[in-house]
């Protein structure tokens, strides 16, 4: 195994905990709610806007400290705090409790993405970074594969905290990984040697650097709608499989888990290996292959919900999960694209940032307050979940039309390149 694939393996794991932690939540939200009396509000306050608000407003300094300090060392830090919180979850008493735990989890996390897409773009080339990265977005679907898996036979078992501890103890274990792996230097990959002659740009000039860029622009609002889409599938799955279809939690963690994880898998390694072969042709394909999943992706969610079959349900739960994947190589591939190694960091940070805050902080909160409306002041029951998650997929054609622009702003800055 050369040191490329060694790095992305370790960062695969890293990647692949950073998810478990988080995603473990969204099953245990069934005996948390009982044992702590929640509301689908609070919970989706817990598993969405509050983690997300933390998250976001740590992402620039985390993203900045990348960028100039060793980043190995700066994700074994993060990876110990994130990892000791999820397991001291699992002794809160209270919402309050639970939401100081959840938010120091946001705050270690923070440094997940920005830290492991700067060093496995110094550990691969750019004709690679597509594979690379598509092989890294495995992780996010696989952690919330194994954390909703897991969670529901640990929460079946020995009950909601004691998932919460088990889960985050295991964690502290890739810490030594992390302290072994070697740093790569910045840039190592990049043709023009001038590349890095430029340290880091302070936060604010980076912010309005990247603004600048009509295809960046596009992307974050894209990633924005895709977000929000994404995390209400993610955290509302469960729960939907639950109470509208009656599943004990056993089978709860299996059927919301390998949809989300094997369908992950598969669009997140399709979006990647799809935007290394297409931009061949055309850079126009960071965007376009990714408009045309997220425009597809509204309509397999509604037949999810909408499907009376528990069977049929779960079966569109795998497209939707291989959907909600795609875009995730093609939108951190192009975003390496456009800036200079010293930035990556910070471009990874900011990518990041609005789509975190309007887009996985409020997809979760929306879809518990209309389930809430549904549910409570419309009187549909469990059933009213049906309709708040139609509604929640809803942005799912704004993502649609961000991709679609983006990707023609990359071809017309690849012809204007070429010309």
């Amino acid at each position: 195994m050369n040191r490329a694939t060694a790095a992305l393996a370790i960062l695969f794991v890293v990647g692949l905990f950073n998810n478990i932690d988080r995603a473990l939540i969204s099953i245990l939200q069934v005996p948390i709610k009982q044992d702590l009396d929640l509301s689908d509000s609070q919970l989706g306050m817990l598993t969405g806007f509050s983690f997300s608000l933390v998250y976001a407003l740590v992402l620039l300094p985390m993203g900045r400290m990348v960028d100039r300090y060793r980043r190995t060392w700066l994700l074994a830090g993060a990876l110990t705090l994130w990892t000791l919180l999820t397991a001291a979850s699992g002794f809160a008493r209270s919402f309050t409790t639970l939401l100081l735990c959840r938010l120091g989890v946001a705050f270690g996390e923070a440094a997940g993405n920005p830290a492991s897409y700067s060093l496995l773009a110094d550990y691969f080339p750019p004709e690679k970074r597509g594979r690379a990265f598509a092989v890294f977005a495995v992780a996010p679907f696989l952690g919330v594969f194994v954390g909703i898996f897991a969670g529901g036979f640990l929460a079946a078992d020995l009950g909601w905290r004691a998932s919460f501890l088990i889960v985050g103890l295991i964690g502290l274990l890739i810490v030594p990984l992390l302290l072994w792996l070697p740093e790569p230097k910045r840039g190592q990959q990049e043709a023009d040697p001038m590349s890095m002659a430029e340290g880091p740009p302070p936060i604010g000039k980076a912010m309005a650097q990247l603004f600048a860029i009509p295809a960046f622009r596009w992307l974050v609002f894209a990633m924005t709608c895709h977000s929000f889409v994404t995390s209400a599938y993610l955290n509302w799955t469960a729960p939907f499989l639950s109470r509208v279809h009656g599943l004990p939690l056993a089978e709860v963690g299996l059927w919301a888990a390998v949809p989300i994880g094997v369908g992950g898998a598969i669009g997140s390694l399709a979006g990647g290996f799809t935007v290394d072969i297409m931009t061949r042709r055309s850079q126009g394909w960071y965007g376009w292959g990714t408009a045309i999943a997220t425009l597809l992706l509204y309509f397999a969610g509604a037949a999810q919900y909408l499907a009376p079959s528990v069977s049929v349900s779960i079966g569109f739960s795998f497209l939707t999960g291989a959907l909600t994947s795609f875009f995730l190589a093609p939108s951190y591939a192009s975003a390496q694209t456009l800036v200079a190694p010293a930035m990556r960091g910070m471009t990874t940070a900011v990518l990041t940032l609005v789509p975190v805050i309007f887009g996985s902080g409020l997809g979760p909160l929306v879809a518990g307050m209309l389930s809430d409306y549904f549910t409570l002041t419309r009187g549909f029951g469990d059933e009213g979940l049906r309709y708040a998650m139609l509604i929640a997929f809803l942005p799912a054609f704004g993502g649609a039309l961000g991709s679609f622009m983006m990707g023609q702003h990359f071809a017309k800055r690849q012809m204007t390149v070429v010309g």
